[in-house]
């Protein structure tokens, strides 16, 4: 039970857990890395006190609490934002997540949320607690506040969180950019039917037409009363349609007329369907070869068959198996054991369990020659069909004033539910990706920019003697994309041995798409280098004299 209800999500919930897990250890060293920037500011405040006889226990303690205070109004205003967006995922919802609609702010989930902000609390504030609460007083109480230069164990460590941060970044948009990939990639599936305007109504017609002949001759003068309706192209009907998961499908094993018999339990096996001979037309299914069924394929005509495309590649490869026959080994009601069915054409594969699944085997038999009490009629119309949908049920109703029906929809609808599970995935994840490149961003410009304002004399002397504007441009710029180059690099590594556990969720596309890494690479290339451009361009308007007076 545990494995029916969860295990189609449990991978997918937990990579977009681990998706946030990487956008809060972003924020985290986003954070810590602004704090520093912060306390070096205060850097001469922190002498003074220490002057004083401040303890550093004491002056940790004091920047503990600020960045407690912090996290505090940081965790409320994320607990407003959470009450309109957990609303607007269970909204969203795909339909088949277990127990979604139970998901709710709830003491658990509140006390989960108190207990990550209290360990991020201390992440962020204690890096920068640690480098701080032990200043150098003599150089600190020499210079005056803005002539202080940061040491090289805070820069190098300031570069080390940037770095992280785009590699963490790199993680999740080459994560979001696979199933991007895929989810484009699935819409471009040919799915063997054509799904717009087609409505289909499911009703079991066993328990009053217990004879096949009766069920034979309702449904043949249903569809005709259907069929008569202005607006109708076309109406059959099938036990199978593609993508509905209430079908009644059965597989059967069976043999190909003039080939080798294969061992027990080796045979090839074939999904078959029951269909009317107006359900190819009305589902939008192309004939390859031959032709589909007619009026004259009744109970006492020789047994046919309809194969798809994939059967008949598999069995006649480089043939046409349009005249051959193969023999049923076991089976069910009307299709009996050592039953012969002779092949009178080839459509296109209708892939029945899925845009991402490979098509089985799949064969139909005429209506009439097997009258299913597991009826689904198939109606393509001219316009909407949800328009027409009251009148069709009218017709169904005028043979069997008290037929239930079991499933309404449209192929459209059908096709939209199959991705839904797809799009929420992607749709999740690329939000979370678009917030990690947003935080990679600000971090890359908030250490740019502050360095650059560290080398505000330097960047007049260099003026003073003649360094043009593109030089600054060139020497700011460069160190930034230093840094982004070996986030990405670091990035890139991490997602070849991450992204293999998004296998499951990936369509006709590796883990290791070289495309989606390429393109990653360049994305986050040119947005670092505008995070880098901005605080470059705005030293270049620094007036040299007020530069070389710089305190």
């Amino acid at each position: 039970m545990p494995e029916h209800l969860k295990g189609k999500w449990r991978q997918a919930l937990l990579i977009l857990f681990a998706a946030v897990g990487l956008v809060l250890l972003i924020a985290c060293a986003n954070v810590a890395n602004l704090s520093l920037a912060r306390g070096f500011e205060r850097e001469r405040e922190f002498a003074i006190r220490a002057a004083i006889g401040a303890g550093r226990s004491r002056i940790m303690r004091q920047l503990l609490i600020e960045s407690l205070l912090l996290a505090l109004l940081g965790c409320l205003g994320g607990l407003l934002l959470a009450v309109w967006v957990v609303d607007l995922i269970v909204a969203f919802n795909p339909g088949d997540i277990p127990r979604i609609e139970e998901v709710s702010l709830s003491r658990s989930t509140l006390g989960f949320v108190l207990i990550i902000s209290f360990i991020t609390t201390l992440f962020c504030g204690l890096v920068p607690a640690l480098q701080l609460s032990k200043p150098d007083l003599q150089s600190c109480l020499k210079e005056a506040g803005h002539a202080l230069t940061a040491s090289s164990a805070r820069h190098r460590l300031r570069s080390t969180l940037v770095v992280a941060q785009i590699a963490l970044a790199v993680v999740l948009l080459v994560g979001a950019g696979l199933l991007l990939r895929s989810f484009v990639g699935l819409i471009r599936v040919d799915p063997g039917f054509a799904a717009d305007k087609v409505i289909a109504i499911q009703a079991f017609i066993w328990d009053r037409y217990n004879k096949p002949e009766l069920r034979e001759v309702y449904t043949r003068e249903t569809l005709e009363k259907i069929q008569s309706l202005p607006g109708v192209e076309a109406a059959g009907v099938t036990t199978a349609i593609p993508l509905l998961e209430s079908s009644a499908t059965t597989s059967l094993p069976f043999a190909v007329e003039g080939r080798p018999s294969q061992p027990l339990g080796h045979e090839p096996v074939a999904q078959f369907t029951i269909a009317s001979p107006n359900y190819f037309s009305a589902i939008g299914a192309r004939l390859l070869n031959g032709r589909v069924f007619n009026q004259f394929d009744g109970k006492d005509s020789p047994r046919v068959a309809v194969i798809n495309e994939t059967m008949a590649k598999r069995n006649w490869p480089g043939e046409n198996p349009v005249g051959a026959k193969f023999t049923l080994k076991r089976g069910g009601r009307d299709s009996r054991p050592g039953t012969t069915l002779e092949v009178i054409g080839t459509v296109t594969d209708q892939r029945q369990d899925g845009l991402e699944k490979t098509p089985r085997q799949e064969f139909f038999i005429p209506y009439a020659q097997s009258p299913s009490g597991s009826t689904i009629f198939v109606v393509r119309t001219k316009g909407d069909p949800a328009l027409l949908l009251q009148s069709i049920k009218a017709r169904i109703w005028d043979s069997n004033k008290t037929q239930p029906f079991y499933a309404v929809t449209t192929m459209d609808e059908l096709v939209r539910d199959s991705l839904k599970a797809r799009r929420f995935n992607l749709v999740l994840l690329s939000a979370l990706a678009g917030l990690a490149l947003s935080l990679a961003a600000v971090g890359i410009y908030g250490v740019i920019s502050f360095t650059t304002g560290q080398r505000t004399h330097e960047i007049g002397v260099r003026m003073a003697l003649g360094a043009r504007t593109t030089d600054i441009i060139r020497l700011v710029v460069r160190q930034g994309m230093a840094l982004t180059l070996i986030g990405i690099v670091v990035g890139l590594v991490a997602s070849v041995a991450l992204t293999r556990f998004l296998s499951s969720l990936l369509f006709n596309i590796t883990s290791t798409d070289p495309l989606t890494f390429a393109s990653i690479t360049i994305l986050l290339s040119a947005i670092a280098l505008l995070a880098c451009y901005i605080p470059a361009r705005r030293a270049t308007k620094v007036d040299p004299l007020v530069a070389l007076r710089y305190e």
